[in-house]
């Protein structure tokens, strides 16, 4: 037997069952809209009670002058709700739900149904207009038109502080790894080839001389050093393996430095030109997996109700995580967006998406939206169970979206007032500064300084060297190095100076030219005259240099002494000392020792000589045989002195 109650428009409805067997049974509710008798069929002229829930930027109470009647809002929903009404052509008067609430059941999914869907339910309102989320659950007790808007649950977190570029942040799109690894590369590479050119005969040859061959490797240890980073730095060098084994090594070291160096160059961009933010989750696996940073929800509603339902093991311990800290759960958004930007870091809000896209774009802009939405929904215009309006709002609100009304309100209410344009301006911004290539200046810095320190070593080394092998104090040897590095010129007796009263006191006679001019006038008087014998030609500035003999005629003739010494001569004439004899007819001079013994000249006072000369004012001229095994001076760096 059934058992029906009458309702106050005279209609039955069926509330349960009777029968000796169970007794009374009530019939699930699934009650049916019944259109109030003093609004009647949706027609002109008819007002319908809209419900809502003041939330940012849906709905908000304006507070900037006295507003009366639905004046007193704004929002998104405002905006939509003049829409529709617009379109159907209807009046409404827009109201607040009374307990604040979306509408869920109790916590084990019993009890009745609080906030606007059990306004619905129990025919307090006519529609509501909200960012209500269509759920099976409450699809069941009342009437969804199609989503207005689609979203999906999210995690907002706070904004990181923008992590400052560090000095070689251009070495970030490579991972410390890496670098080691290139760095034991050329190592590596660099003693394989020294290896390969040692070992095979084609990297070898023959070095010719006057005295004898000798066999060079380039391939030195250094030189091996020096070609592998040429390579890796893609300049060119002077060296290059002349063997098959050492080209194959040069090959696949320049093919992984190409590949090396295209990766690089492609990630420097991206490192250099975007700020990075450092963020402890970036996805919701990453939350789920930690319990340093808790989580939490609103509580009610469809996201908790997605928790509670869900199947998916990664939300199932979230939602276990959630259940055993029951201060991770809010009573409004709002509370959890405070939560969020007072936790510094250590407290994350799921929501829906298009609160925290909003949220985001308001200030204090410290807040932000990490990782994919967890789930995809939508947001729908709820009515009574049956009611007639419904398919009107349908079409009305379709035909919304398809003449872009809808994304219209969404831009003005999201996009047009953000008070976050800043953040969009820098992540727009792609001019490098600075302090994110400061790194390399360093780097150019540091190697200037110690180039200059190595050269000062260099410097130190020869000069007490030069001091050691002349018998000089280090001082002198010094001051005669770093004249010679300010003029360009070669001090030919290490800072002493040549003959006092001499007239290359006064002049720049003592110069590399002058000697290179001096050592081609004899090469030429010796190629001119066979008979004709030369003194030996001495470095007056190093006593026991070893002598250096001049060739003979068809040596001289062979080698074309001129050719070898063409860089060497110029016609500009040396001065010639007071004591010298008269120089030749061009005026070429050379250096000569004079004998030791009683009353031989110190290196001080050495006699000059010109080529045709016959005889000396001081001292006596030794003449020795031209010695076969005497170098050829391609050069004047070559040249004895």
């Amino acid at each position: 037997m059934d058992v029906v109650e009458m309702g106050v428009d005279s209609q039955l409805v069926k509330i349960g069952s009777w029968s000796d067997v169970s007794g009374f049974e009530l019939a699930s509710h699934k009650p049916t809209y019944r259109e109030p008798q003093h609004r009647g069929r949706p027609s002109r002229g008819r007002s319908y009670i809209v419900t809502s829930i003041p939330e940012k930027p849906f709905l908000m109470i304006r507070t900037d002058g006295n507003f009366t009647g639905n004046d007193r809002f704004e929002g998104y929903c405002k905006d939509l709700a003049d829409l529709l009404a617009h379109k159907l052509n209807i009046t409404y008067t827009l109201k607040l739900v009374n307990d604040n609430s979306y509408g869920s059941l109790g916590e084990n999914g019993e009890g009745d149904w609080d906030g606007m869907v059990g306004e619905l339910i129990r025919e307090e309102a006519d529609i509501a207009i909200a960012p209500l989320t269509i759920t099976s659950s409450r699809e069941k007790v009342i009437d969804f038109t199609k989503p207005f808007m689609t979203q999906g649950i999210s995690i907002m977190i706070k904004r990181p502080v923008k992590q400052n570029p560090g000095v070689f942040s251009f070495m970030s799109p490579l991972s410390e790894e890496i670098w080691l690894c290139i760095l034991f590369a050329y190592v590596g590479v660099s003693i394989v080839l020294f290896l390969v050119s040692r070992f095979s005969p084609y990297e070898w040859r023959v070095v010719e001389n006057y005295s004898k061959n000798t066999v060079r490797n380039d391939f030195t240890i250094c030189n091996s050093l020096w070609f592998t980073l040429g390579a890796f730095m893609q300049q060119g060098i002077d060296l290059c393996p002349k063997s098959l084994s050492g080209r194959i090594v040069g090959s696949v070291w320049w093919f992984f430095t190409l590949i090396l160096i295209s990766s690089y160059t492609a990630n420097l961009a991206a490192f250099l030109t975007v700020e990075r933010m450092i963020t402890p989750i970036k996805s919701v696996d990453d939350l789920a997996k930690q319990t340093e940073v808790e989580y939490g929800i609103r509580s009610g509603g469809s996201t908790m109700e997605f928790f509670a339902r869900s199947k998916i093991p990664v939300y199932n311990r979230m939602w276990e995580f959630m259940t055993s800290r029951k201060h991770v759960f809010t009573d409004t958004y709002q509370e959890g967006i405070e939560r969020v930007r007072s936790s510094k870091g250590k407290y994350a809000f799921l929501l829906e998406s298009v609160r925290n896209d909003y949220t985001n774009e308001q200030l204090p802009c410290d807040t932000m939206k990490i990782g994919q939405n967890l789930n995809t929904n939508g947001y729908g215009v709820a009515t009574p169970r049956g009611s007639p309006i419904k398919d009107r709002l349908n079409l009305a609100i379709l035909d919304a979206i398809e003449n872009g009304d809808l994304a219209n309100i969404k831009n003005k209410w999201w996009f047009d007032r953000s008070q976050c344009t800043d953040l969009q301006t820098e992540a727009q911004t792609n001019a490098l500064t600075l302090s994110k290539v400061a790194g390399i200046f360093y780097i150019l810095a540091g190697g200037l300084v110690v180039a200059m320190v190595v050269a000062l070593g260099e410097f130190c080394y020869k000069s007490r060297a030069d001091a050691t092998r002349a018998k000089l104090s280090l001082s002198d040897a010094m001051k005669a190095k770093a004249k010679m590095s300010i003029t360009g010129a070669k001090d030919m007796d290490n800072g002493r100076g040549p003959p006092s009263g001499s007239a290359s006191n006064s002049n720049a006679s003592s110069t590399q030219a002058g000697h290179c001019q001096a050592y081609a006038a004899a090469a030429a008087a010796a190629s001119t005259s066979s008979s004709q014998s030369v003194g030996t030609l001495y470095s007056h500035h190093h006593p026991h240099h070893q002598l250096h003999q001049l060739h003979h005629h068809h040596q001289l003739q062979h080698h074309h002494p001129h050719q070898h010494l063409g860089s060497c001569l110029s016609p500009t004439p040396p001065v010639v000392p007071p004591n010298s004899v008269t120089a030749s007819s061009q005026g070429y001079v050379i250096p000569l020792r004079t004998s030791q013994g009683s009353g031989s000249m110190s290196p001080q006072q050495m006699s000059y000589a010109s080529p045709s000369a016959q005889t000396v004012t001081s001292g006596v001229v030794q003449t020795t045989p031209l010695s076969p095994n005497t170098p050829t001076a391609h050069n004047c760096a070559d040249l004895p002195f």
